[in-house]
């Protein structure tokens, strides 16, 4: 049986994708593609508690849809070592080996050691996330969720990129109500 947790709280990490450029010179402001925090402690603080949530274990295959540049995984490296990560949008201005190599490189100054999580890009599109059917420990959809078009698909779709005992997190603060039409 599948479990599915969905949970109703504003997830520290993230912004707009229409801000800024990556902001190595300015910490803790958000880029076109994400976040970028330079102090560990304040990751330890502020994100770790998340990280914690999903229980990733050695060996897990995760997914993040709607993940942009990748920015939580490379922030979750910090914390982590042999996880496989599959990072999918449908934004390929942000969802991109340039973009992902520089949050890579971002957080291994901050981890100080080498990142050992392995990373594949997916571009998806707005019913289907292309993500290898039934090979998922877990998925995760962090303030993704209200900006889908085709929910019902989505969600069909994940249900088969999950392992028998895969389990899926949203994250989400918005409603479908929210949507401006």
């Amino acid at each position: 049986m599948k479990k599915y947790f969905l949970i109703f709280i504003v997830f520290i990490i993230g912004c707009s994708h229409r801000d800024f450029g990556f902001r190595e010179d300015n910490p803790n402001k958000p880029y076109k593609c994400g976040w970028v925090w330079a102090d560990k402690k304040f990751i330890e603080k502020k994100v770790k508690p998340y990280f914690d949530m999903y229980g990733f274990k050695k060996g897990d295959v995760i997914g993040d849809i709607g993940a942009s540049s990748g920015y939580c995984e490379g922030v979750f490296s910090v914390f982590s070592d042999s996880l496989t990560f599959y990072i999918e949008d449908i934004d390929t201005t942000c969802l991109n080996n340039s973009e992902l190599t520089k949050v890579i490189n971002y957080y291994t100054k901050i981890k100080e050691a080498p990142i050992t999580n392995k990373f594949f890009l997916v571009i998806g599109n707005e019913k289907n996330t292309n993500l290898p059917g039934g090979i998922f420990d877990k998925i995760i959809m962090n303030k993704t969720f209200h900006h889908l078009d085709y929910p019902d698909d989505i969600v069909s779709d994940i249900y088969k990129k999950l392992k028998p005992d895969g389990e899926l997190y949203i994250s989400d603060a918005y409603s479908a109500e929210d949507k401006v039409q």
